[in-house]
């Protein structure tokens, strides 16, 4: 049943997440359009040996139909990190800011 439940919130995550590019700074807008809480977020360039903390303030997460904007200094490839509240598990998508 968890197995089902990770493939479903792994395939709600890869079509929920936005890229934009906002002005002078740039962020990677993650929307969630799933049915899960996102409890914790986590960025890191793409290839680096770690990912980041968590970008969420403590005790906040990312409700269904709300958006989170991740702010990021360079363009760039990076991996971000979505991890599910309900223990569903975790789904790791490759992002490109131009």
């Amino acid at each position: 049943m968890k197995l089902k439940l990770f493939s479903i919130f792994a395939l709600v995550l890869v079509f929920s997440l936005l890229l934009t590019a906002c002005g002078a700074g740039k962020s990677i807008k993650i929307t969630n359009q799933g049915s899960v809480n996102y409890c914790e977020l986590h960025v890191s360039k793409t290839g680096a040996d770690a990912y980041g903390a968590n970008v969420l303030p403590s005790g906040q997460t990312v409700t269904p139909g709300k958006e989170f904007d991740i702010p990021v200094t360079d363009s760039g490839s990076y991996d971000v990190k979505v991890v599910a509240c309900d223990n569903a598990g975790e789904q790791v998508v490759t992002v490109a800011v131009p």
